[in-house]
C-alpha cells in the first residue's frame, strides 16, 4: 500500500523544481546586454528573472577562453528597467527610480573573477518614467517622461536660478538667451499625447421675452484639469539631475527612442523611430540639428525591433525583418548612416527574439542570450549561452562565434576542494583508529633531560618559513599573490576547478619535498634549523629514514585540511598527525641549568 504522504511531497518537489528552473531566466522579457567587446571594456548580461532578491550579472571575460563569469550583487533589485555600461562600470535604473553604479575590479588568479562595488547616486525625480539611458563622456543621460508638475517646475527653477549666490549649474554660469528660451519651451507643461478637447454644444439661442422650455437645475461642472506630461533629457551631475534642452521641434513622441553616445558632441545623439526610417538629432555648437534618414524599400514592420550604435566613428543602425518562410530565423540587417540614407552592410540570422547591438574592434556585433523557452525546459549550462555574431565594416564579412556558456556555480558535491577534503578526512579517520589501538606505553615519549618538546609558537614560525619558498615560486609562475593562493587553497570546498588549485598544489608539493629531503638527512627543515628545532623519535634519538619519509608523506594532510592543526594543540606532546603516525616528536635543546649556589668567596 502506498504511503498517502508521498504523492503530495513528490508533487511539491516537482513544483519547486519547476519554479527553480523557471527562476533562472524568463523567456517573456528580454535580458539587458550592454557594454562593448573591446578588450579594454566589459560586456554585461543581465538575464531577467522571475524570483529572487539578489541581482545576478554575467561578465564576459577576456582572453582566448572566454566565458561568462557569474556575479551576485546584493542590495540591488533583480530586474532593473534600464542598463548601460562603459569600461568596467555598469549603470542601472531600478523600478523605484534609484540609480546604481556597479564597478568591477578584476582579481588576480588562475580563473578570471571580479569583485563588485556598488555606489548609490541621486534618485530620479518623482514622476519620472525613463525611456532611454546611455553613458556619454562618463555621465549618465536619461531621456524620461515626466508626469509630475512639481518635478517639471523644479527642473525649470534649477535651469533658471533666481538672482543670488552663484550655483554650480552650467546654465547659471554661462547663460545663453537662446538656450534658456529653448529649455523654457521644453519645460512648459504639455497636455498628454492622447488628449483631445471635448466638444461642447453652445447654449441654444432664445429670443427676448421667451424662456427655455427646460432649465437645468445645476450648471455642468467644469472639465477636470488634464494631467501634464512631457519629455526631459536629464544628465546626472555632482549636485543632482539637470535638464538639457531638447530640440525645439520635439513633440514628445510615443515611438521608440535611443540615446547614442557621440564623444565629439556635447550631448548624446537622439535617434527617433519613424514609420519609414529614423530622425537623428545631434547637439553641436549649442544648438540641435536634425536629419531624417530613410531605408531603401522600408516598411513599418521592419522597424519593430531596432538598435543604434557607434562603431568605428560611424553611426550604425540595425533592424529585424520578419522572415517570409515560417521555419526561417528572423534576419537582422545592419546599415551605416551616410547623409540622409541608411546603406545596408549585410544580414545576420538571429534565432532569439531579443538581441542587442554593440561595438567590436573594426566590426559590429549582434548579441543575443539564449535561455530555456519554458520553465520545464532543461536548464543545463549548454541551454543558456551568449551568442555573438560580428559583421566587419570593411568587407561586410560575417563571423559567427561559438556560444559562450555561463560559468556554472559548482555544487559542493562536485567541488574539487570538497572531494579532496572528503578523501583526507576519511584517511585521517582510518589513521586515528590505528593510532588509538596502539598500547599506551608505545605512545609516550621518553626524552633525555637535555631535550624538551618544542613549544607551539616556535613550531608555527618554522612552518611559515618552510611554506615561504613554495609561495614565492607559485606567485612567480602563476602571476598571482599569496592572498589569491589561499583563497583557492586545495582544501577550500567552494573551489570547483582544477586550474584554480594549481598554485596551492604547487605550494604543498614543494613544501613537502624540501622538508622531507632535509629532515631525512639532517632531522631539520629550513624553518626548524633557523629556530633551533629538530625531529626525534620517542626516545630523543634521530629517527630512522623510513619514519621520516612517512612523516613527510603525511604533511599534505595538515597543509590541506587546516582543521587538523588542532591536533598538536590538544595532544599532550604537541604532536601533529604526521608525528603520531611516524612516532616522532619535534624537540628543542634545553638550556643548561643555572647554578644558584652562592659563592662563598665573593
Amino acid at each position: 500500500m502506498l504511503d498517502p504522504v508521498r504523492p503530495p511531497l513528490a508533487a511539491l518537489a516537482i513544483a519547486l523544481l519547476l519554479v527553480a528552473q523557471g527562476a533562472i531566466a524568463s523567456p517573456d522579457k528580454p535580458p539587458h546586454i550592454v557594454g562593448s567587446l573591446d578588450p579594454n571594456a566589459t560586456l554585461f548580461v543581465l538575464p531577467h528573472t522571475d524570483d529572487g532578491d539578489t541581482l545576478r550579472v554575467y561578465r564576459l571575460t577576456s582572453g582566448p577562453h572566454r566565458e561568462l563569469e557569474s556575479l551576485t550583487v546584493p542590495g540591488v533589485p533583480v530586474n532593473p528597467t534600464h542598463a548601460a555600461a562603459a569600461d568596467n562600470t555598469l549603470w542601472l535604473i531600478t523600478p523605484e527610480r534609484t540609480v546604481r553604479a556597479i564597478t568591477l575590479e578584476p582579481l588576480p588568479g588562475p580563473i578570471p573573477r571580479s569583485r563588485a562595488t556598488v555606489r548609490p547616486f541621486n534618485d530620479l525625480p518623482p514622476g519620472t518614467i525613463p525611456r532611454a539611458l546611455t553613458l556619454h563622456n562618463g555621465q549618465p543621460y536619461v531621456l524620461a517622461r515626466i508626469e509630475s508638475q512639481a518635478t517639471l517646475q523644479g527642473l525649470h527653477d534649477k535651469a533658471n536660478p533666481s538672482p543670488g549666490p552663484a550655483r554650480s549649474n552650467r546654465f547659471a554660469s554661462a547663460p545663453n538667451a537662446d538656450r534658456l528660451a529653448q529649455l523654457k519651451r521644453n519645460i512648459a507643461l504639455d497636455l498628454p499625447l492622447d488628449y483631445s478637447p471635448t466638444s461642447s454644444t453652445p447654449p441654444a439661442q432664445t429670443s427676448p421675452g421667451t424662456q427655455p422650455a427646460t432649465q437645468p437645475a445645476t450648471q455642468p461642472a467644469p472639465p477636470e484639469p488634464q494631467p501634464t506630461t512631457a519629455d526631459r533629457l536629464l544628465v546626472l551631475r555632482p549636485d543632482g539631475w539637470h535638464a538639457v534642452p531638447l530640440p525645439s521641434d520635439w513633440d514628445h513622441p510615443k515611438g521608440a527612442v535611443r540615446l547614442l553616445s557621440q564623444p565629439s558632441a556635447e550631448h548624446p545623439k537622439l535617434v527617433l523611430q519613424t514609420p519609414t526610417g529614423w530622425v537623428l538629432h545631434e547637439y553641436r555648437r549649442d544648438a540641435w540639428s536634425a536629419r531624417t534618414v530613410t531605408l531603401p524599400d522600408a516598411t513599418p514592420e521592419t522597424l519593430d525591433t531596432w538598435a543604434a550604435q557607434r562603431v568605428g566613428g560611424q553611426t550604425l543602425l540595425a533592424w529585424q525583418t520578419t522572415p517570409t518562410q515560417p521555419d526561417a530565423n528572423p534576419t537582422v540587417t545592419l546599415g551605416v548612416v551616410r547623409q540622409d540614407r541608411v546603406h545596408p552592410l549585410g544580414n545576420l540570422s538571429v534565432a532569439e527574439p531579443h538581441w542587442s547591438l554593440t561595438a567590436a574592434p573594426d566590426a559590429a556585433a549582434v548579441l543575443s542570450y539564449q535561455t530555456p523557452k519554458t520553465p520545464g525546459d532543461s536548464t543545463e549550462p549548454s541551454d543558456q549561452a551568449l551568442l555573438i555574431q560580428t559583421l566587419r565594416l570593411d568587407n561586410a564579412a560575417a563571423d559567427p562565434h561559438d556560444p559562450i556558456a555561463p560559468r556554472a556555480d559548482t555544487p559542493a558535491l562536485q567541488s574539487v576542494g570538497f572531494i579532496i577534503l572528503i578523501v583526507i578526512m576519511i584517511s585521517v579517520a582510518a589513521m586515528l583508529a590505528l593510532f588509538w589501538r596502539r598500547p599506551i606505553d608505545e605512545q609516550q615519549p621518553q626524552l633525555p633531560d637535555t631535550l624538551a618538546v618544542a613549544d607551539l609558537l616556535r613550531r608555527a614560525l618554522a612552518g611559515v618559513i618552510d611554506l615561504a619558498p613554495g609561495f614565492l615560486l607559485a606567485t612567480f609562475l602563476f602571476d598571482t599573490d599569496p592572498g589569491t593562493i589561499l583563497a583557492f587553497w586545495p582544501g577550500n570546498t567552494s573551489v570547483g576547478h582544477w586550474e584554480a588549485i594549481r598554485p596551492g598544489i604547487l605550494v604543498v608539493a614543494l613544501t613537502v619535498l624540501h622538508t622531507t629531503v632535509t629532515e631525512t638527512f639532517t632531522q631539520r627543515s629550513l624553518g626548524k634549523a633557523l629556530l633551533g628545532l629538530r625531529v626525534a623519535d620517542l626516545q630523543g634519538n634521530p629517527p630512522k629514514p623510513a619514519a621520516l619519509i612517512r612523516r613527510g608523506l603525511l604533511k599534505p594532510f595538515d597543509l590541506i585540511a587546516w582543521l587538523l592543526l588542532v591536533v598538536p594543540i590538544i595532544s599532550p606532546h604537541r604532536q601533529r598527525l604526521a608525528g603520531l603516525m611516524s612516532r616522532t616528536v619535534v624537540v628543542a635543546t634545553k638550556p643548561p641549568p643555572q647554578d644558584d649556589t652562592p659563592n662563598p668567596n665573593p
